[in-house]
C-alpha cells in the first residue's frame, strides 16, 4: 500500500527536473536602415546538451547572416544549470516596424519581439554616407584576358571592425593584386576615407558574366539607440561582362591574350667537355604579364632532335 505514493513522488520529481526557461531579447529595439540587428536567445536546461535554433521563421522579413552559439555552465543549489546562447546578426528586408516571431528550441519557445527599422535620412545618421562602387577595366574584355575589378569602400564615417568581402565565381579566376590600400579623398568638397582593394578577373569562357554584390559588414564610430557602436552591412550593385569570344581568325588551340611575353633560359655544365652519353641541363623561363601561370600551356618548350634525348621536367609556375 506505500509503493503507490512513493512512484507518484519520482514521477513528480522527474518532471520538475526537466524544467526549463528560454530568453529572447534585441541589442537595440530600433535601427537605421542599412543597420544590422543582434538577436540575443537564451536557453536554460539541467540536461548537458546541445540544441539546434531554428532560424527560418525570420527569413521572411530578415537576412540571417551569421549565427553564434555558446554555452554556459551554472552552479544554482547545488545543481548545475546549462545555459546555452546564440547571438543572431539579422539584416532587415523592410523598413518599418518588423515583428521577430517566436523561434522553438526543444518544446519551448522564445516571446515574440518587436524591431523598428528607421529612415537613413530620418536617424540620427542623416549625414552618413557609406557606400561601395565596383569599376572593371576593360568593360568588354576577351575570354582569357585579364580583368582589373577595382572596389572602392566609400565612408564619412571612421570604420572600428569589418570585412569587405568579394564573391566568388565558378566561371572565373580571381587573384588578389597586393595588399588593400586606404587612403583620404576629397568628393564634391567633402572629405571620405577610401578603403581600396583590386582583383584580376580571367574568365573562363564567353558569354554573359554576372560579378556579384561586394559586401562590407562591419562597425562604425556610432552609436545605437543602446549606446552602442552600430554594426552595418552595406553592398555594391551587381556588374555585368559581356565576355568576348577570341577573335575568328586564330585558330591555334592555345589562346594567349597577353600583354607582355619574355622568354629567357639558363644552362649549365657547358663549361665542361662534353662527351656522347653526357648530361646538361637547360632552364627556359617564361614570363607572361597580364595571365595567371595555370593558363600557361605545358608543351611550349618539348624539342625532339636526331642527335640528342630531351627528359622534361614537370614545369613550376609562380
Amino acid at each position: 500500500m506505500k509503493v503507490a505514493p512513493l512512484l507518484l513522488f519520482l514521477f513528480t520529481s522527474l518532471q520538475v527536473a526537466t524544467a526549463f526557461a528560454q530568453k529572447a531579447f534585441l541589442e537595440s529595439n530600433t535601427i537605421t536602415e542599412g543597420d544590422v540587428a543582434i538577436l540575443f536567445v537564451e536557453y536554460t536546461d539541467d540536461t548537458p546538451s546541445m540544441y539546434s535554433l531554428d532560424t527560418s521563421p525570420l527569413d521572411q522579413y530578415f537576412e540571417v547572416l551569421s549565427v553564434k552559439p555558446k554555452v554556459e555552465r551554472r552552479h544554482e543549489s547545488n545543481k548545475v544549470i546549462h545555459v546555452q546562447h546564440w547571438e543572431v546578426a539579422l539584416y532587415p528586408k523592410v523598413k518599418g516596424v518588423i515583428k521577430i516571431p517566436p523561434l522553438n528550441i526543444k518544446q519551448a519557445s522564445t516571446p515574440e519581439l518587436t524591431l523598428e527599422v528607421i529612415n537613413r535620412i530620418a536617424g540620427k545618421s542623416g549625414n552618413e554616407k557609406i557606400w561601395i562602387e565596383v569599376n572593371t577595366d576593360p568593360e568588354k574584355p576577351v575570354v582569357g584576358e585579364q580583368v582589373i575589378v577595382t572596389i572602392r569602400l566609400i565612408s564619412n564615417r571612421s570604420l572600428l571592425t569589418g570585412l569587405l568581402r568579394e564573391p566568388k565565381l565558378a566561371q572565373a579566376n580571381v587573384l588578389h593584386l597586393g595588399i588593400d590600400e586606404t587612403y583620404v579623398q576629397t568628393i564634391e568638397g567633402e572629405s571620405f576615407n577610401i578603403l581600396q582593394r583590386k582583383l584580376a578577373l580571367f574568365a573562363n569562357r564567353s558569354g554573359e558574366l554576372v560579378f556579384p554584390s561586394v559586401r562590407f559588414l562591419g562597425k562604425i564610430d556610432a552609436l545605437n539607440a543602446n549606446g552602442l557602436p552600430r554594426q552595418i552591412l552595406r553592398q555594391s550593385s551587381p556588374l555585368t561582362l559581356n565576355i568576348l569570344k577570341p577573335p575568328s581568325t586564330y585558330s591555334n588551340n592555345d589562346w594567349l591574350p597577353l600583354t607582355e611575353l619574355e622568354i629567357s633560359e639558363q644552362w649549365n655544365d657547358l663549361d665542361r667537355n662534353l662527351k656522347v652519353g653526357d648530361s646538361v641541363s637547360r632552364t627556359i623561363s617564361l614570363r607572361a604579364t597580364g595571365l595567371p601561370s595555370n593558363k600557361l600551356p605545358n608543351n611550349l618548350f618539348v624539342s625532339v632532335g636526331s642527335n640528342l634525348v630531351v627528359y622534361p621536367d614537370k614545369a613550376k609556375r609562380g
